[in-house]
């Protein structure tokens, strides 16, 4: 008997614009994108809602199927299979994320607008036409009358500054529409703030690793003030401080800020009536937070490539993160945007290497020494922002090195568990449970 091993795979979404219709004029377009996103977001509120009676026990399934529940309410939502199985899927899943919260009555049901339009990936064909342009079929549109299969739209996207300016991300459209990348759930979202139409495909690929990981070295991450990252290893002396990209993320900021100030001392200057001029006055605002948004975001994605980059060479199998919720206000990275989007960035790159990510309590990791384990209470953050960030001192064993990176040792040895896990274990249990180094 022979046992067949998969690789792991991992996911990732391609973003691409759509240039315009090809089969369809501009209003004919917008009139079918629009009639799907309602429908696809009033099935998807009925599913959520069907969900929380069966989860009340207001309903009860007597082994019957979600669809044949359903019923009517799928058969008649005018939507194509694809889009229909796609909704439906997605509607679960956002539900069953927060069904304890809504039955305890601490949030309420989620609720989908009039901008959800998803399909399959298996539907969607991707081609390129004689003159070389890259063209999407949607499947949209349901079956007409007499059973017979409507003219789905088909739409241009834009490929040409795309394979200019970035051929590598170019050429992962060309392993999807190849198969090489298995598509996934596609979903068509409008900007409004641009004006603009993009297509998000989903796309999955077997994860390769490039080198060969230790499944019991683990790396830890701590995220500080002084530093914005600072990696240690459990069994190494080795570390990495992340403290030249923080430098040049406080420049930039404090350069944002400069102008966003001058350019708000400019618009009250100005003699403008109010109501009159609103447009143009804050054009500059809007773009100056624009570019914000894109450098937070670029930033990101090099401090998430430098942390996996430097756990590969050291050849780490896992790597642990501290587990901070979505809106955490008390790191350094944490002032100025949610610390959320660099965690998932780090957990996306390891992930793709084989790397196993998990999440720590950080309560008092950063007053933990990692040597012995006993904790210097007077060494708080009060205390450490008053004293300008000093190095860690224990007074217990006489260890003493940079305080990040005691907390980031201590990180390395926790025990760590899933992101939406509460890791309850203190520091001095985990020491316990590890011994020290």
């Amino acid at each position: 008997m022979t046992t067949t091993t998969t690789k792991p795979t991992t996911t990732k979404v391609f973003r691409i614009e759509v240039l315009k219709p090809l089969n369809y004029t501009w209003p004919e377009f917008q009139t079918i994108v629009n009639k799907a996103s309602y429908a696809s977001a009033r099935l998807a509120n009925e599913v959520v809602l069907l969900q929380y009676l069966i989860a009340k026990g207001k309903v009860e399934r007597n082994g019957n199927s979600f669809c044949s529940l359903m019923g009517a309410n799928c058969a008649d939502s005018g939507l194509n299979g694809s889009v229909k199985c796609s909704v439906c899927q997605l509607a679960k899943k956002r539900f069953q994320s927060s069904v304890k919260q809504v039955l305890r009555a601490d949030d309420r049901l989620p609720f989908f607008r009039n901008n959800v339009l998803f399909f399959k990936g298996s539907r969607t064909r991707i081609q390129q036409d004689a003159e070389g342009a890259w063209v999407a079929t949607l499947p949209v549109l349901p079956r007409g009358d007499g059973n017979k299969l409507q003219k789905q739209p088909q739409v241009m996207l834009r490929t040409l500054e795309l394979q200019k300016c970035s051929p590598g991300y170019y050429q992962i459209l060309d392993r999807i529409a190849s198969g090489e990348y298995k598509l996934g759930t596609s979903q068509l979202v409008r900007d409004k703030r641009r004006g603009k139409l993009y297509l998000l495909m989903s796309y999955s690929f077997a994860i390769t690793e490039r080198n060969r990981l230790n499944p019991d070295r683990v790396m830890g991450i701590d995220l500080g003030v002084a530093t914005p990252a600072y990696c240690a290893l459990n069994d190494s002396l080795k570390r990495k401080n992340l403290s030249i990209e923080g430098q040049r993320l406080l420049k930039t900021k404090y350069q944002i800020e400069r102008r966003r100030r001058a350019t708000r001392k400019h618009n009250d200057q100005r003699d403008l009536r109010r109501g009159h001029g609103k447009t143009a006055k804050f054009r500059p605002l809007e773009q100056i937070e624009s570019k914000w948004q894109n450098f937070r975001t670029t930033w990101n994605h090099t401090l998430a490539y430098r942390i996996v980059e430097f756990a590969l060479q050291e050849q780490a199998g896992q790597i642990h993160l501290e587990n901070l919720s979505p809106g955490h206000n008390g790191t350094f990275l944490g002032r100025m945007w949610p610390v959320h989007e660099l965690l998932t960035m780090i957990d996306n790159k390891a992930t793709e290497h084989g790397i196993k990510v998990s999440y720590v309590n950080p309560y008092k990791t950063s007053q933990t020494c990692s040597r012995c384990g006993a904790i210097a209470e007077e060494f708080s953050f009060k205390d450490r922002s008053r004293k300008g960030f000093p190095s860690f001192k224990c007074e217990a064993c006489g260890f003493q090195d940079n305080a990040d990176y005691n907390a980031a040792k201590n990180i390395s040895k926790a025990h760590g568990g899933k992101r939406s896990d509460r890791v309850t274990l203190t520091i001095e249990q985990n020491n316990a449970a590890q011994g020290p180094i």
